[in-house]
């Protein structure tokens, strides 16, 4: 019977990649807000700077600005696979509280 072996590199990378991810991965959906800084309750004062930015570049020059600025709101909760968005929304409404998916 053969034994199963990890080399220590391949655990070193997969921590890695999770700390680069947690850390590091913004996109649109989440509002460029890293989910490190979710989970540590910054996005909120993050997303709200970003918002009184846009807002006073807009008052500085609003012929630059066509219509609205970005949706800087937090996002809320987030799947990874949006077939479970329902559950999502399910636990919110037994919970009480409002929960949005990006």
């Amino acid at each position: 019977m053969a034994t199963l072996f990890t080399p220590h590199w391949v655990n070193h990378s997969a921590a890695r990649f999770e700390a680069v991810v947690a850390t590091a991965a913004l996109d649109e959906a989440s509002h460029y807000v890293s989910p490190a800084q979710r989970h540590a309750g910054q996005d909120q004062a993050i997303l709200g700077t970003r918002h009184d930015l846009y807002q006073k570049a807009r008052e500085a020059n609003p012929l630059r600005w066509t219509g609205n600025t970005r949706d800087w709101k937090p996002v809320g909760a987030v799947t990874l696979n949006p077939e479970r968005d329902s559950i999502i929304q399910a636990c919110g409404q037994a919970t009480g509280k409002t929960l949005s998916m990006a």
